[in-house]
């Protein structure tokens, strides 16, 4: 948004539903989510504040006040809703950028976009940004094994994909040991099966574990 914007092009943003929004540089701040145990009270208390433009031009911004937000499920469980602030926020706040917040796009106009409240929105290109659609790794694994193929018949000798899914653990969310589900580490049902998945900090992070773990696997067989 900032390179459209120095580039010189009008952009407008559609906000679809209310986002949890984060600094980019408190992300990678050691103070992280405990701003109360690590900040003065009164620069702590300043820090909810910090939204406050972008909320009164229109931005649906949502954070920890809410009672029914959990950063954990945001997280970890729809890998969306959220947005770490890298500084283009500033041009919506700053009016810069233009903003349809809560509403929907419902199909395609000659000149751009309907919106679900009637109006259109005029626009020479589309960039959709909706998160990730492949959560659920049953679903992703019987796509990429061939099990939505109807020429793959079943076997008596051969796993079908559908047995090979139905053996996965699910994934994304917390399991009873407070771990995330099913990414990063063996899956119990079936031998020899590792997934990742998540952003690029997770790759980063949990590559060399679970290569540790497929090592320690080869190893012990």
């Amino acid at each position: 948004m900032r390179d459209w914007y120095a580039a010189g092009l009008k952009t407008t943003m559609v906000a679809r539903s209310q986002t949890y929004i984060f600094p980019y540089k408190y992300v990678m701040s050691p103070h992280s989510f405990g701003a109360y145990d690590n900040l003065p009270l009164e620069v702590a208390d300043r820090i909810f504040d910090r939204y406050l433009s972008l909320a009164q031009a229109g931005f649906p911004v949502l954070d920890s006040r809410d009672p029914s937000f959990n950063v954990q499920s945001i997280l970890n469980e729809r890998g969306s809703g959220h947005y770490a602030d890298v500084g283009g926020t500033e041009l919506i706040a700053k009016g810069k950028v233009a903003l349809r917040g809560c509403i929907e796009p419902v199909g395609y106009a000659e000149t751009g976009l309907r919106l679900s409240n009637g109006s259109a929105l005029s626009t020479d290109a589309v960039i959709w940004c909706t998160g990730f659609a492949d959560k659920n790794v049953r679903t992703t694994a019987l796509r990429v094994l061939g099990g939505t193929d109807p020429d793959i018949k079943h076997k008596s000798d051969v796993l079908h994909p559908t047995d090979i899914t139905a053996r996965l653990d699910a994934t994304w969310g917390v399991d009873a040991e407070g771990e995330v589900r099913g990414v990063w580490k063996r899956h119990l049902r079936m031998d020899n099966y590792w997934v990742m998945g998540g952003v690029l900090q997770h790759q980063r992070w949990w590559s060399r574990p679970m290569a540790q773990q497929i090592k320690l696997a080869v190893c012990l067989s």
